[in-house]
């Protein structure tokens, strides 16, 4: 295999596989890049055996077809070095050789060849469906459900994204028994049915879709959703493997219905709240916050255990009594920071009672997290 591409669009390309590269694995197989040269283009494949990434360029040149497994970490360093607008060739001697290289103005750097053939299978796609949604829409509600996800693996179930299709909406809800988040994007076309994939794959996916700003098309199948952005000639494909659905996703509908005796709502600008939290004094592992709303019509921040003295506050539009509450402070700074402006709307039952907050930008956003209690 012989074939030249541009060093720009081939380092872009290289960004987009690494996203699905596992570095760390004990399967060498996987921490290479799989180079197929056909048809005018270049095709660069990398698995973590969870997701797959397949990028497409148009190649310059194709002096001879075929498919090569090379490092990717060499791969990547050789091209980097290549000066800004330089045409870069990459091949093989042979079917068999033990080092492939990459030339450029004059320089020849060799990089290691592992069999083709062991290369995981990733499944062929065909993009059927018409179903497609906004890239970016896409990529912004994956950054905001992602992160309510479950870090552990005590409840696998809670470790995923459930996304569903109802109302007319591709809904995507994530919690970790302690918060919810839960978010909607319109789409076009014929849905699909349900499905689950964990949060670590959805937030890979988000840094796939990177600044492509057309529309993505999704496509189900047996044990993967795969999702496609570009023209019909180049572009990404990222595949992700779906989650079992042994243990069925918690019913959530009773808790993210508004409560109808509410105490007191609050409204605030989001990068204002968002300023807050980053500041507000806390000591060690006490990452908890009172969060308190007065009738005054302020919104007040400040250490839950009183070990710390001083608070912050904030002019808020306060409807209701004065209320206090103790939340998990990084709780509030993943629900604030994909929050780039508009304003806030937080409600509280009781002091023991969960937070519920809405967005005026992001009408379907919702987020729900439970309260810290005070020890009596």
């Amino acid at each position: 295999m012989q074939v030249q591409v541009v060093k720009e669009s081939l380092k872009a390309a290289l960004t987009k596989a690494k996203v699905s590269y596992n570095g760390k694995t004990t399967l060498p197989i996987l921490s290479t890049f799989l180079l197929e040269a056909k048809d005018g283009k270049l095709v660069i494949k990398s698995t973590d055996l969870g997701t797959a990434t397949i990028h497409a360029i148009p190649a310059d040149h194709i002096a001879e077809e075929g498919i090569v497994c090379l490092d990717a970490v060499a791969l990547i360093t050789a091209v980097s070095s290549a000066p800004r607008k330089a045409m870069i060739t990459i091949g093989v001697e042979s079917a068999f050789a033990a080092k492939g290289y990459v030339e450029f103005s004059g320089a020849t750097i060799s990089v290691d060849v592992f069999p083709a053939d062991e290369f995981p299978l990733i499944p062929q796609v065909v993009f059927e469906s018409g179903l497609e949604v906004e890239a970016q829409e896409l990529k912004a509600v994956l950054e905001r459900v992602a992160p309510a996800a479950a870090k552990d693996s005590a409840r696998p179930v809670l470790e995923c994204i459930e996304v569903k299709f109802w109302a007319g909406l591709l809904n995507f809800q994530t919690t970790d028994g302690f918060r919810l988040a839960k978010d909607a994007i319109p789409y076009s076309g014929e849905s699909t049915g349900n499905f689950l994939i964990s949060a670590a794959n959805g937030a890979k996916l988000a840094k796939a879709i990177g600044r492509y700003g057309g529309h993505c098309a999704i496509q189900e199948q047996e044990h993967n959703v795969s999702f496609y952005f570009g023209d019909s000639f180049s572009g990404t494909v990222f595949v992700i493997q779906k989650e079992e659905e042994g243990i069925p996703y918690p019913d959530t509908e009773y808790i993210t219905t508004l409560p109808q005796n509410i105490v007191s709502i609050a409204t605030v600008e989001a990068s204002v709240l968002l300023d807050m939290c980053k500041r507000v004094p806390v000591v060690g592992k006490d990452n908890t916050v009172l969060l308190s709303m007065s009738d005054e019509g302020r919104l007040y921040l400040e250490n839950f255990k009183g070990t710390i003295t001083g608070s912050l506050y904030a002019d808020a539009a306060v409807d209701g009594a004065s209320v206090s509450a103790g939340f998990n402070l990084k709780y509030l700074l993943d629900m604030l920071s994909p929050l780039k402006d508009g304003v806030i709307t937080m409600s509280i039952e009781s002091e023991n009672s969960p937070l519920y907050a809405v967005s005026d930008v992001l009408d379907r956003l919702l987020y729900v997290i439970m309260p810290m209690l005070k020890e009596r």
